[in-house]
C-alpha cells in the first residue's frame, strides 16, 4: 500500500464510531485493472472518462479534453442513521502559469448524490481558478438537492499555497475534503469545505475553508443511502490545466459515541474499600504510588463516588491510558487530547480557611502523565490543583503544574462554591473542574482549566486561560493516563468527594468562518447587522468592524448608518484586508446635518472621512483619507485627500454649499443625498494615484471632482489595507452624518475614476450679464470662471476650483466664443451628460 498520507481517518471525525469508511487507493491488489475506465470496476459507476494507471501506486487520471463527467462509488453505503459523512479526494495537476481564463473554471470537484447516476442530485465542493487572476484559487460549495439552491464561495489563496512556483509548474498533493453533517430533518444540513497541502509544513491544517450554514434537501438525502461522486468539472482548456491525477479516494459515515467515564458504581464493578484493589468493569486497576490505606476510598453505593482524605501527596493512576488517539503517533494529529472532567463535591473543614499555615494549600490535583506504574512529577504529567489561598480568608484559586509552567486563576470565595465563610465542617455544591489538554503539534499542547457551580452552569467560577505548554516527546508520543494526587488535603483535615471522571476529547478551537470579499455593504438585519454600536457587529460576510469610539449607531430597520456624538476622529474599521498593492474603489451614499455652530467656528470643520488604512485595528492605523470640509468662515466646501501620518493634503477642489443642498441661511441644515466614489490605483514603486468624485444624488449633478498621485513608505504599500469610515470633527459640534449605502466595494480596484468629456454651448452668469462660451476641452476637469478672472486665465487651474450648476442651452444657436473681458475660444465636441458640468460664479 502507498504512504501517502490520508486525513479522513484523522479528520474532525476522529475518536468517533465509524458506520462505514472505505480508502482507496486504485492498485491491483484492490481488483482495479490498468488502463481501464473505472467504471469498469464493480464498485463504480458513470462516465468512461477516468482511467486507472496501477503501474505505479495506483491513480485516477481525469480525461481532460471532456468537460463535466463524473463517477460514483456505487458501493459507498453510507448509512441513513448515520450523523455526519466525509468524502476526500488526495490529487496533484499541472497548471500553465499566467494563463488567461474566459470566466473562473473549476479544476476538479467532489459530491455527495442521493442517488448512484450521473444525474443525481448534488451537494458538492470544488476548486475553482480565478478568472480575474489565475493564480489565485478557492473553494466553491454548490448544493442543488433542496427546494433553494445554496452556493458560495471561500476566500482567494495564491497558487504558491498549492505548491507552484515559478520553476514548478506541478502542484503538491492536494486533499480536497467535504464533511456533511445530518440535522434534524432534510431541512437542517450543514457542510464544510477543506483544502489541504499534504506536502506542506502542516499538512493538517487547512490551507481554504468553506462553512456553508443551514441547508435543505430533498427527502431522498435524508432518507436513502449517500452516495460518493468525483466530478472532472471543466475541460483542461478551460481552466488552463492539465495532468489532473487522483492518488486517493476515501468515504465515511459516522456516529457520535458517548463520553466514557467512572462513577466507581457496584454497576462498574467497584466495591467499598481503597481504590488500589480495585479493577472495574473493563478489566483496568488502578496504581497507588506511596499509597497510605485511606487515602483513596470508594463507596459504590447509589452512584458511587470517590473520597479523597487523610493523607498528603499520595497518587492514584488508572491503569488504562485515556481512550483517544495517542496525539504524536502516526494517526494523530491537530486537535487529538483529552478532556477531563471531574464532578466533586468539597468538604472544608475549618471555617473561613483558617487551617491554612503559610504558602497556599492545594486541596487535590487532577491531570494526565505518560505512565501508570510510578509517581507522576512536575517533568511527565499535565496538573491542575483546586487550591486554598494563604492569608487572604476564604479565597480560592486554581493552580497548575504544567511541565515546569504554572499559571494560575484569579481568586474566587467560598461563597461562590456554596460554602458560608462562618461554618465549620460545611460541604460545597457540586462542582466541575475541566482540564483540557489538546495537541498542537511536536511536543506542544494547548492546555486551559475551568471550574464551575453545577447549581449554575451559566458562570464559570474560575479558569486558567490556554496556554500553550511544551511537553516532552514521551508525553507526546503517548499514552497518557489519568492520575490523581491528594497533596495538602490531610495537613487541611478536609476531604473531596468525586461523582464522576469523563474522558472527553478536547473541543477543537473554532475555525473562523472565512471572511468574504463583499461587493457592497449594507447594514440591514439581513447583512447580519443589529440596532446598536457599529464597533464589534460581524456581519454576514464574516467581517468585523471595530471601532476605538460610541457614536457610529446602526439602524437595523432602515438599514442606515449614524455617525453623532462620537469622539472628533473616531474610526470604525471594516476587518476584510485589502492585499497589498490591489487598491479599493468605494462608495459611500451619505448626507449630513450642518450644526449653526459650525459658521462662527474658527477653524475649518470636517464634516465626513473615508479612509484606506493599514490596520484593521481602530485609532492606530495610518490611513490616507478623502475629507470633506466646510471652509472657515464661509459657506465655501472643500474635498481633498489626506494623510495622517504627516498631517498632510492634497489634491483639493473647493464647492459652493449650494451645490450639495446647504443654504447658507438655515441653521442646523441638512444636505442633499450625496455620494463620495473613490479608488485607490496602486501604480508603481510606492505611488499610487487618488480619484474621488462627490455627485449631489438629489440633483444628479457632479460637485466635484479630485485626481493626484502620493508616495507611501514600503510597509505601508506591502501591508494588508482595510476600509474605513471617520467621523472627523462635526459631531463635536453637533452635527451628524447618515450612511444609507456602500453600494460599491471592489478589491482589486476598478480602474481610476475619469470625468466624461465636456462640450456643448452654455449660458454662464457672470456679475448679472449673460455671456456665452463655447466650451469644451481635455474633458478630465472641471471648467472654472470667477467673477473677476477672464475664462482664458483660469480654465487651465486645476488645483483650487469653485463649481456651481450651470445652464445647458440646448435649442441656442452658435455662441460667440470670446468673453466680454477678451477671452479665448474653444473648439466643441458633441455635449453628452451633463451630470458632468460644473462652471463658476
Amino acid at each position: 500500500m502507498k504512504t501517502t498520507p490520508i486525513l479522513l481517518a484523522c479528520s474532525l471525525f476522529a475518536g468517533l464510531n465509524y458506520a462505514h469508511a472505505v480508502s482507496i487507493e486504485f492498485t491491483s491488489a484492490e481488483g482495479y485493472t490498468d488502463d481501464s475506465p473505472l467504471n469498469n470496476n464493480a464498485d463504480w459507476g458513470g462516465h468512461s472518462n477516468f482511467t486507472v494507471d496501477n503501474s505505479g501506486n495506483g491513480t485516477v487520471i481525469l480525461d481532460g479534453a471532456s468537460g463535466f463527467k463524473k463517477v460514483f462509488y456505487k458501493s459507498s453505503n453510507l448509512s441513513v442513521t448515520s450523523s455526519q459523512y466525509s468524502l476526500e479526494a488526495n490529487f496533484r495537476f499541472n497548471r500553465i502559469a499566467q494563463a488567461t481564463l474566459s470566466s473562473n473554471k473549476i479544476v476538479l470537484g467532489i459530491e455527495f448524490g442521493e442517488k448512484p447516476a450521473t444525474n443525481a442530485s448534488r451537494i458538492a465542493i470544488n476548486l475553482q481558478r480565478r478568472n480575474y487572476n489565475a493564480s489565485k484559487y478557492r473553494l466553491t460549495f454548490s448544493d442543488n438537492s433542496g427546494n433553494s439552491n445554496t452556493t458560495g464561495n471561500s476566500s482567494n489563496i495564491d497558487e504558491g499555497e498549492l505548491g507552484f512556483g515559478a520553476d514548478d509548474a506541478t502542484s503538491d498533493l492536494l486533499s480536497l475534503r467535504l464533511e456533511l453533517n445530518r440535522g434534524d430533518d432534510a431541512s437542517k444540513w450543514t457542510a464544510t469545505g477543506y483544502l489541504f497541502n499534504l506536502e506542506s509544513a502542516t499538512p493538517n491544517m487547512p490551507i481554504l475553508t468553506f462553512n456553508s450554514g443551514d441547508f435543505d434537501t430533498i427527502s431522498e438525502f435524508f432518507n436513502d443511502p449517500l452516495i460518493g461522486f468525483i466530478n472532472s468539472s471543466n475541460t483542461e482548456l478551460d481552466s488552463q490545466t492539465s495532468n489532473r491525477i487522483i492518488e486517493n479516494f476515501s468515504i465515511l459515515s459516522a456516529s457520535p459515541t458517548a463520553p466514557q467515564s467512572i462513577e466507581f458504581s457496584a454497576a462498574e464493578n467497584f466495591s467499598a474499600g481503597d481504590l488500589s484493589s480495585q479493577f472495574d468493569s473493563y478489566y483496568n486497576g488502578w496504581y497507588e504510588h506511596n499509597s497510605t490505606s485511606g487515602t483513596f476510598v470508594v463507596n459504590p453505593s447509589n452512584s458511587g463516588f470517590l473520597t479523597i482524605s487523610n493523607t498528603n501527596f499520595r497518587d492514584a493512576t488508572y491503569a488504562q491510558p485515556l481512550p483517544t488517539t495517542n496525539p504524536a503517533s502516526e494517526e494523530g494529529t491537530y486537535g487529538d487530547g483529552h478532556e477531563l472532567v471531574v464532578d466533586f463535591v468539597y468538604a472544608r473543614t475549618a471555617a473561613n480557611n483558617a487551617s491554612i499555615l503559610g504558602s497556599d494549600d492545594t486541596v487535590f490535583r487532577v491531570g494526565l502523565t505518560t505512565t501508570s506504574s510510578s509517581k507522576p512529577d512536575t517533568n511527565n504529567s499535565l496538573r491542575i490543583g483546586f487550591s486554598q489561598k494563604s492569608a487572604q480568608p476564604d479565597s480560592f484559586l486554581l493552580k497548575s503544574s504544567l511541565f515546569g509552567e504554572s499559571p494560575r486563576s484569579a481568586l474566587f470565595s467560598g461563597a461562590s462554591l456554596g460554602l458560608s465563610s462562618d461554618i465549620p465542617n460545611d460541604v460545597s455544591d457540586t462542582l466541575r473542574l475541566t482540564l483540557s489538554a489538546r495537541y498542537i503539534s511536536g511536543s506542544d499542547w494547548e492546555v486551559s482549566a475551568s471550574l464551575i457551580n453545577l447549581n449554575d452552569t451559566d458562570t464559570i467560577i474560575a479558569q486558567i486561560a490556554s496556554q500553550t505548554i511544551t511537553t516532552d516527546q514521551s508525553f507526546s508520543l503517548g499514552p497518557q493516563y489519568l492520575t490523581l494526587n491528594s497533596f495538602d488535603i490531610g495537613t487541611l483535615g478536609d476531604s473531596v468527594e468525586i461523582q464522576n471522571i469523563a474522558f472527553n476529547r478536547p473541543a477543537m478551537p473554532a475555525i473562523p468562518a472565512e471572511p468574504v470579499n463583499p461587493d457592497s455593504l449594507s447594514f440591514n438585519t439581513s447583512d447580519g447587522y443589529s440596532d446598536d454600536e457599529l464597533g464589534g457587529q460581524t456581519d454576514s460576510n464574516n467581517n468585523t468592524w471595530s471601532s476605538n469610539t460610541s457614536g457610529f449607531t446602526i439602524d437595523s430597520v432602515s438599514g442606515t448608518l449614524l455617525i453623532s456624538g462620537a469622539s472628533n476622529y473616531g474610526d470604525a474599521i471594516y476587518s476584510y484586508p485589502i492585499t497589498g498593492t490591489d487598491g479599493l474603489s468605494y462608495a459611500v451614499d451619505f448626507s449630513f446635518v450642518r450644526p449653526d455652530a459650525t459658521r462662527s467656528v474658527d477653524n475649518n470643520v470636517r464634516f465626513f472621512r473615508t479612509e484606506l488604512c493599514n490596520s484593521s485595528e481602530a485609532g492606530s492605523a495610518t490611513a490616507v483619507s478623502v475629507t470633506i470640509e466646510q471652509s472657515r468662515g464661509t459657506d465655501n466646501f472643500r474635498m481633498f485627500f489626506f494623510e495622517n501620518s504627516g498631517e498632510s493634503s492634497f489634491g483639493g477642489m473647493t464647492f459652493d454649499g449650494a451645490a450639495i443642498g446647504i443654504d447658507d441661511n438655515t441653521i442646523n441644515d441638512s444636505s442633499d443625498s450625496l455620494q463620495v466614489a473613490v479608488s485607490f490605483n496602486y501604480i508603481s514603486n510606492d505611488n499610487w494615484r487618488a480619484t474621488a468624485q462627490l455627485t449631489n444624488l438629489t440633483t444628479g449633478y457632479l460637485v466635484a471632482y479630485i485626481d493626484d498621485v502620493f508616495t507611501t513608505e514600503s510597509d505601508w504599500t506591502a501591508a494588508d489595507k482595510f476600509f474605513g469610515l471617520n467621523a472627523a470633527s462635526v459631531t463635536d459640534l453637533g452635527g451628524s452624518v447618515l450612511i444609507s449605502d456602500i453600494p460599491t466595494f471592489a478589491t482589486p480596484a476598478n480602474t481610476p475614476l475619469e470625468l466624461a468629456p465636456i462640450s456643448g454651448t452654455y449660458a454662464i452668469n457672470k456679475a448679472n450679464d449673460i455671456v456665452s462660451y463655447s466650451i469644451s476641452g481635455p474633458a478630465n476637469f472641471i471648467v472654472p470662471v470667477t467673477s473677476t478672472t477672464s475664462l482664458a486665465q483660469e480654465i487651465f487651474n486645476d488645483k483650487e476650483r469653485i463649481a456651481v450648476p450651470f445652464t445647458i442651452l440646448d435649442a441656442t444657436p452658435a455662441l460667440p466664443t470670446t468673453d466680454t473681458n477678451g477671452g479665448v475660444s474653444f473648439t466643441v465636441p458633441a455635449v453628452e451628460d451633463k451630470r458632468f458640468f460644473r462652471v463658476a460664479q
